[in-house]
């Protein structure tokens, strides 16, 4: 047990074993900054600068080492201690492909993921952010739901050993990292008992109204908005709105319409879970709350008007949830003015008219522009018409023919395959509802 003070010469040892186990046998060394390379041999050899102690016989003696043993990670990048078993990758380096080695993280948040036009299950998705900030999306597949599912809770610290690293979807991204931690075979996930490394608790991807409007339609990445309620279903929250349940479990839906900062007002359409949510929380604030925070939202254009609306992978945060919402808070708090604007897109009014009412108005010269939102009862459906169109089998997008193949125009292919769209009649009793904006004196038809 010597202590070795730095000292001015170099020596190269070399192992030429496979089965070799590392450790010192009558020197504690203090080796700075060593090196390690591979031969053809997979021989493991130390370049190092080696300080003896002045009390040492001599240096030109032979001595008995025992070199700690090093191998590669699994996917090549640098070497590690292989009797080392707390290896944790971080998020950054996950590569596509499998991976033997430990990712720690906190689990945000976890959903089912539904094939919509199939009504199967896909899997289960997650939202993890590992102790650097970085967040990824996970999977698991159907089959081995079962297997996770009960230890799984979100806002817990979670170690997983043994995962493959897949390809990002392309469409609906939680994330911007390229891969997906994906749970295979022999995936091992527990619960961290270490609480010593700090995780944060969520993180965010705000868009405003020029972003939204910039991706409308495009079935991209999936971001955060904030921002102060004007209407829910239509009321003010001037008084306190009043919100059935029943109503809205029958609906599917809640109307809110939101305002960004200083932006122009945005119509959010929270559906199924996300509306029961906003109930829920609502509902259990004392004082009528005023800032709403909902994530991954997808931008459709209804009525050519941007419109933005909730997915399975939405979380709903109100005044004092979340960090955000309470920034966004002081905010209003410091600029009153903008919750007491009324914008121009703002539903200021509601009806309820017949078809034969809205021809009606339509057909007035003093018309204000107004969007209608329909509600039907479907009475009858007619098959059997020979009318067609051939569509994009993705998108359902009518197919032009190429020199050689179907191409698509929205979804920018150039080699689609043909689906066939045929006319189903549809004979409804029609009840609508009329939006109209007192603020804008253009004829809209």
């Amino acid at each position: 047990n010597w202590a070795l003070p730095p000292g001015s010469f170099k020596k190269k040892l070399q192992r030429k074993t496979d089965n070799t186990r590392l450790s010192l046998l009558a020197l504690r060394l203090h080796l700075s900054s060593p090196s390690f390379q591979f031969s053809r041999s997979r021989t493991p050899t130390i370049n190092t600068p080696l300080h003896l102690h002045p009390s040492i016989p001599s240096a030109n003696q032979t001595l008995k080492l025992f070199c700690p043993r090093f191998a590669m990670k699994p996917n090549g990048k640098s070497p590690m201690n292989s009797d080392y078993d707390e290896k944790v990758m971080f998020f950054r380096d996950v590569t596509p492909g499998p991976h033997e080695t430990q990712l720690r993280f906190r689990l945000i948040h976890f959903w089912e993921a539904w094939n919509p036009l199939k009504k199967t299950l896909i899997g289960l998705e997650m939202l993890l952010i590992d102790e650097q900030g970085s967040v990824i999306q996970g999977f698991i597949s159907p089959g081995r739901i079962d297997r996770y599912l009960p230890k799984m809770k979100p806002g817990l610290v979670y170690k997983l050993k043994n995962f493959y690293g897949s390809s990002n979807k392309s469409v609906y991204r939680v994330s911007d990292h390229a891969v997906t931690v994906s749970f295979s075979w022999n995936s091992e996930l527990s619960a961290s008992e270490d609480s010593s490394t700090p995780f944060k608790e969520d993180r965010f991807r705000f868009h405003s109204f020029v972003d939204f409007q910039a991706s409308c339609d495009h079935k991209g990445d999936l971001y955060d908005v904030v921002g102060h309620m004007k209407l829910v279903n239509g009321q003010s929250l001037i008084g306190t709105p009043v919100l059935d349940e029943e109503e809205i479990a029958r609906a599917r839906h809640v109307l809110v319409h939101l305002q960004s900062h200083d932006g122009p007002v945005m119509k959010l359409y929270l559906w199924d879970h996300a509306a029961k949510d906003f109930c829920k929380k609502f509902k259990s604030y004392k004082n009528t709350p005023t800032v709403l925070l909902v994530t991954t939202v997808n931008t459709k254009s209804l009525g050519g008007n941007l419109a933005l609306t909730s997915m399975s992978s939405s979380r709903v945060f109100m005044d004092y949830d979340v960090q955000p919402t309470i920034d966004y808070l002081g905010w209003l708090g410091s600029n009153p003015q903008s919750a007491e604007c009324v914008n121009a897109e703002v539903v200021t009014k509601r009806e309820t008219l017949t078809i034969a009412e809205i021809f009606d108005y339509i057909k007035q010269g003093s018309t204000k522009e107004a969007f209608f939102e329909c509600k039907a009862t479907i009475d009858d459906v007619v098959y059997g018409s020979t009318w067609y169109y051939i569509s994009c089998s993705g998108c359902h997008t009518k197919a032009t023919k190429g020199p050689t193949s179907l191409m698509c125009s929205k979804c920018g292919k150039v080699n689609i395959d043909g689906e066939a769209q045929y006319l189903a009649l549809l004979y409804p009793s029609t009840v609508c509802e009329l939006h109209q904006c007192v603020a804008r004196e253009q004829l809209s038809r």
